[in-house]
């Protein structure tokens, strides 16, 4: 009898928060947010940016692909994004 050892509903966790630290240390943060200060969007391009960059350098998909991927991160800011913030976005992008 062999059991399973990976837990099913898990979410990932480590690899995000590391590049969360390297998208931090980099400034891309500052970067991005100096760069959306003279746009008014009403939803989280930056999160959405964030998101979009990270699912590629992770887990490379559609962007319909990567939203739904985002869903088994554990990334609180990832949560509130919507497809359309993934859309919407890469028109700033």
């Amino acid at each position: 009898m062999s059991r399973d050892p990976f837990a099913e509903g898990a979410s990932e966790y480590g690899l995000v928060l590391a590049f969360r630290k390297l998208w931090e240390s980099l400034e891309l943060d500052f970067i991005v947010e100096n760069l959306l200060g003279h746009h008014s969007y009403t939803s989280d391009v930056k999160e959405a940016i964030f998101a979009m960059v990270l699912g590629r350098v992770l887990d490379p998909k559609s962007k319909l692909a990567t939203f739904d991927w985002l869903d088994g991160l554990y990334e609180s800011h990832c949560r509130t994004l919507k497809l359309q913030h993934l859309y919407r976005s890469l028109d700033f992008f």
